[in-house]
């Protein structure tokens, strides 16, 4: 477990909230016994434990991410309170400067006051934190439907959205620091530059979906 987030490169500073089981549905029933989930609905297997909080740190859900590669179940999450929505990282926000919001856990680590959505709703974070000055971070997948319109449905919203270089080929943050080399300060620098709204966002959307289609259909 430690391995696997060394080479993810996740940075050290966040090590003590990421934690690790090797049975899953034992650690959940031991740490979370109103769960609610059976034992044929939730694996029993190693994984990496991630807790998603309220803004004040208690948690609300429960998160599990496979260790083994070849496993069809790479990602479980589990509710254990009241709460609906899942924040990751709800604890460390900042109300006082700019936020952002992207769709994985782990890329949520590589951005200063950054959450993370566990999936592709990333609006849902914006409407449960109304007053954040939010930039949304969605997955560089331009041939991703569904992503398409979760971005152009923002972009109508009114909010600030990246859209990457449509020559970058890495799909999240964590794959640009890990495959594609960059730093954290190249991922800052990346969020300030390809950040938009509007009609230029609009412009700048079509154009990455356009070229990033044909980009992945010519490799």
């Amino acid at each position: 477990a430690r391995a696997y987030i060394q080479n993810r490169r996740i940075p050290e500073k966040f090590w003590n909230e990421i934690f690790y089981t090797d049975k899953f549905y034992d650690f959940l029933n031991a740490d979370f016994p109103d769960h609610g989930k059976k034992s044929e609905e939730v694996p029993n297997d190693e994984r990496i434990v991630l807790l998603y909080t309220d803004t004040n740190g208690y948690v609300t859900h429960v998160a599990g991410r496979a260790l083994d590669p070849n496993n069809k179940l790479r990602y479980i999450s589990i509710k254990v309170s009241d709460v609906d929505r899942k924040v990751f990282g709800a604890h460390r926000l900042d109300f006082e400067q700019p936020a952002y919001v992207v769709e994985g856990q782990f890329d949520s680590l590589f951005v200063d006051n950054c959450v993370a959505s566990g999936d592709a709703s990333l609006l849902g974070v914006v409407d449960a934190f109304p007053s954040a000055d939010w930039t949304l971070i969605y997955d560089n997948e331009p041939r991703n439907r569904e992503i398409c319109k979760h971005i152009e449905k923002a972009i109508d919203r009114g909010c600030k959205v990246v859209i990457f270089p449509s020559d970058l080929e890495w799909k999240d943050l964590n794959d640009m620091v890990q495959k594609g080399g960059m730093s954290l300060d190249d991922i800052r620098n990346l969020i300030r530059n390809n950040t938009y709204k509007g009609a230029m966002a609009m412009l700048t959307f079509q154009r990455w979906k356009r070229l990033g289609a044909y980009r992945r259909d010519s490799w």
